[in-house]
């Protein structure tokens, strides 16, 4: 999650607890971290954030120009707190405490006398002095706000390709085993939305340090509606689309669906997904959705998004028999409600912006190009460029999500190529990884057997997915266990005798089961 963190003229952090240095782009020193200690200790204090602004770029340039207004710390406090406070938050680092150590002595000496006059206390109780209780909260808070996975940036034509802005978010308890999407982005770029483990919706506000749970939110593809004031998902529970709005309440159900939809997006003409009836429109008050554009048997739609007032639509084509291999995906458009479709860009996940370019993705990378939605088609001469490179990449879907505002999120990935290779590891509970004596490849779906003596694990390599078995004990390879061209998530028999997986490689999708020891063909 780190890809990239040290490279030159990337900006690390969150924004209002950020050094001016930081927010310059420059190299972070341990002075950077007395900045934003006292940046968590105003905001303790006063009950508001020292750098304030509605959005990032306003926030930024506040830590940049502005000074904190100290007249808000409570007046009861001893003066030494106005001058510790004063001294973190210089913008020069070199006129900051040089040490936290030196900074920890201060608040030492601060605590045997915090207030101007004596604090009453009830009778029989005592508490520890402020300071006591205040410096390892405000230390914890530090640690938490460190950060790994968005970037943002503008794709305007006024603006230079060389201002871009990063920042990284580490988010706890991520799922990423998902198929499909795991992340949205809210249109204004002020909060994102994540599937967490057990598949838990958590809603992020980048103006929030901490990110907050969804209530009764179970589910995976999320989305934001087009006022960035509700949130729709796919509720696998019941296998309902639901929406629910960001400020918090119930879920409204929209409508049944039978299978996870294969990507959802919510505009002003409504909510379209893919199905495997093709595209589907709902209205955002629910019903029956209608079909816009009927799939055939030998092709997967996904990832759709109306164009023009509703009257085309933009999505990925991907063949049948290629899985949830996207090397042979395209992005197309075809106009409403009958028309011929054309094909845009060999790629797939394609988000077209208001800024006039369209954004798809093609292996681990993502392209940008000027793109006529009156046409269909790119504009004159314009050649694809690459915006961001090594995006996670689950079939034909990336981890990533765009803003009208021309924000984008991601989960970092492999660059470049089809396949993501990786290695296998195991860990134990405290967090200490054992890697596997297996050669980096395009794993996927490790699972362990019942027994704990053997892995099966899913390989991708491209052109062919089989699982193999690998002996956890000893220094064995591990064995290809399936033969055909299409088997994936493995899955163990209680016993540890047999492994089902599913299977596409005779042209049938189905559950196959085969023995673990390879005696015998799968059935």
């Amino acid at each position: 999650m780190t890809i990239g963190a040290t490279q030159a003229g990337v900006i690390l952090g969150t924004a209002a607890y950020m050094s001016p240095e930081q927010a310059k782009g420059l190299q972070a020193e341990r002075q950077s971290d007395v900045f934003a200690f006292g940046s968590v200790l105003f905001e303790m204090l006063t009950g508001r954030q020292a750098f304030q602004g509605e959005t990032v770029a306003e926030i930024l340039a506040s830590v940049l120009v502005r000074e904190p207004d100290l007249t808000l710390v409570p007046a009861n406090l001893s003066p030494r707190i106005h001058e510790l406070l004063q001294r973190c938050l210089q913008k020069n680092p070199k006129r900051r405490w040089q040490a936290v150590g030196d900074l920890r002595a201060e608040l030492e000496t601060i605590a045997r006398v915090p207030r101007v006059a004596a604090a009453s206390t009830t009778a029989g109780l005592s508490q520890p002095p402020l300071w006591k209780r205040l410096v390892p909260a405000a230390v914890s808070a530090i640690v938490f706000s460190m950060i790994a996975g968005i970037v943002v940036w503008k794709l305007k034509p006024d603006v230079p390709s060389a201002q871009v802005v990063r920042f990284f978010f580490r988010v706890p308890d991520p799922n990423l085993s998902l198929p499909r999407h795991w992340i949205a982005l809210s249109p204004d770029d002020t909060k994102f939305v994540y599937v967490a483990a057990g598949g838990e919706l958590v809603l992020h506000d980048l103006s929030e340090a901490e990110p907050r749970r969804l209530p009764a939110a179970l589910g995976t593809e999320p989305f934001f509606s087009s006022d960035g004031q509700w949130i729709g998902f796919f509720s696998y529970q019941d296998r309902f689309l639901k929406k629910m709005p960001v400020a918090g309440g119930p879920a409204t159900a929209l409508c049944k669906v039978e299978t996870a939809p294969n990507g959802m997006r919510w505009d002003d003409d409504g909510i379209v997904f893919g199905d495997l009836k093709g595209i589907m429109r709902l209205s955002d008050k629910g019903g029956e959705p209608e079909v816009l554009v009927k799939a055939t048997r030998d092709e997967i739609y996904s990832s759709p998004q109306l164009l023009n007032h509703g009257q085309a639509v933009l999505f990925t084509v991907t063949p049948s028999a290629a899985g949830e291999r996207s090397d042979e995906s395209q992005v197309v458009a075809q106009p409403l409600p009958h028309g011929d479709r054309k094909v845009v860009a060999r790629g797939f996940d394609a988000h077209y912006l208001p800024s006039g370019h369209l954004v798809y993705s093609v292996g681990g990378d993502v392209m940008s190009v000027a793109f006529d939605p009156s046409k269909l088609e790119m504009k004159g001469e314009g050649q694809p460029v690459s915006v961001v490179e090594g995006v996670r990449r689950s079939g034909s879907f990336s981890q990533l999500a765009v803003s009208d505002q021309g924000g984008l999120i991601f989960i970092p990935g492999e660059a470049g190529s089809e396949a993501t290779r990786t290695v296998v590891a195991l860990a134990d509970r405290s967090g200490k990884l054992q890697k596997l004596a297996l050669p980096p490849a395009a794993y996927e779906y490790p699972r362990i057997s019942p027994d704990g003596k053997s892995l099966a694990v899913g390989v991708n390599n491209g052109s062919q997915r089989f699982i193999s078995i690998y002996p956890l004990s000893g220094n064995k390879s591990p064995v290809r266990l399936t033969l055909g061209g299409g088997d994936t998530i493995p899955v163990w028999s209680p016993d540890s005798r047999y492994v089902y997986f599913r299977s596409d490689g005779d042209g049938r999708v189905g559950l196959f089961r085969q023995p673990a020891d390879g005696s015998s063909d799968a059935q």
